[in-house]
């Protein structure tokens, strides 16, 4: 919806503006669409990779977070590291695989990586203040998770609550 602009006439009281029920009807669309708008902007997503054996890789994405984002909280239902990627470049993520939980990321390798989180069992992670993220690649509309297994084989489920900073690109 585009901004509904209240007339006010040519001068004072002139009669040729927006009667009072006019104007108040653009007021409350104006500010029924800001109020929507801001609840847009948290966003939850859950999702799940396919079947991945104890300590094997998987790729999972995300589609409901814009191109600039700001991470709140990273959630996984079992013993798993996750790494958050602004790149869906690969060969950035496999060459962080063999890098160490907590270790640095090496800056001369550009590995891309937004946020980690070990998890040892169902539990979650905040990241207070949050951090801010976004995707390096114009004209993709997803977000990029590797997730490493670390409990029995099996699915793992990843869910990221975020808030949008800007639309998608």
């Amino acid at each position: 919806m585009t901004k509904e602009i209240i007339s006010t006439g040519n001068t004072a009281n002139d009669g040729t503006g927006d009667t009072l029920r006019s104007a108040g009807i653009k007021i409350n669309s104006n500010f029924t669409e800001l109020y929507s708008h801001q609840r847009d902007k948290r966003v939850t997503e859950v999702q799940t990779t396919g079947t991945l054996n104890t300590g094997n890789n998987g790729i999972i994405n995300f589609t409901t977070l814009t191109a600039t984002y700001m991470l709140k909280s990273v959630a996984c239902n079992k013993a798993a590291r996750v790494g958050i990627y602004n790149s869906l470049v690969s060969a950035k993520m496999d060459s962080d695989t063999g890098r160490a939980f907590g270790t640095p990321v090496d800056s001369a390798s550009h590995v891309g990586l937004i946020a980690e989180s070990l998890f040892v069992g169902d539990s979650s992670r905040i990241f207070a203040p949050g951090v801010v993220g976004y995707r390096d690649s114009d004209g993709i509309h997803q977000q990029v998770v590797k997730v490493r297994n670390d409990a029995a084989s099996g699915t793992v489920q990843v869910t990221i609550k975020a808030v949008k900073l800007e639309d998608s690109i």
